[in-house]
């Protein structure tokens, strides 16, 4: 059986810069991948949407400070 991983090519790492007054986040879907061993699905749909570039107006710090998007697993 082939894993998410194995069937979508991984996308290309990128920086989330609405971090003010902190400076911008690398974010790499290599290292989830394969460092994590975490497949799409277990952030796209549950954490952010599955469309491609799609980003939320509604992720902001104030957002991830309460434990939403990158803030349910990160703190």
């Amino acid at each position: 059986m082939l894993l998410w991983a194995e069937q979508v090519p991984v996308p290309k790492d990128f920086s989330y810069e609405e971090t003010k007054p902190l400076d911008p986040v690398l974010f790499s879907h290599k290292f989830y991948v394969t460092e994590k061993k975490l497949q799409c699905p277990e952030c796209h749909t549950k954490v952010f949407q599955m469309k491609k570039q799609a980003a939320s107006a509604q992720m902001t710090m104030k957002t991830l400070n309460i434990g939403e998007f990158c803030g349910m697993c990160h703190n």
